[in-house]
């Protein structure tokens, strides 16, 4: 039974070789071509995807640059504020003790 039909298929097959047999190159400049123009499309997608990272890459550096002058210029101001707690501590503790020597004086 299946001898029956396959000498068909075969002569089908064999015909509709023989009928694109000349189109085969062009088939193949087709795919060729094709290829190329996907190669070009993924390099040219590559490079604009590189050029956002460096772009990407330049503003985060900046970022970090202000950032960090941001940081020293609060760690200057906290230090600032600690030296001046300093001297107002030592400044009351003279004054407390100028306040014991007069209590001393008047007693």
């Amino acid at each position: 039974v299946m001898k029956g039909w396959l000498p068909e298929v075969n002569q089908i097959l064999d015909n509709a070789h023989r009928s694109l047999r000349p189109l085969e190159s062009v088939f193949l400049v087709s795919v060729v071509l094709c290829c190329t123009v996907l190669c070009l499309y993924v390099t040219h997608s590559h490079l604009q995807l590189r050029d956002s990272m460096k772009l990407l890459q330049d503003e985060v550096s900046k970022n970090e640059m202000v950032t960090f002058k941001w940081m020293r210029k609060v760690d200057d101001g906290r230090q600032d504020h600690a030296d001046i707690l300093e001297q107002l501590k030592l400044t009351l503790l003279t004054q407390e003790s100028i306040v014991g020597d007069i209590k001393k004086l008047v007693e």
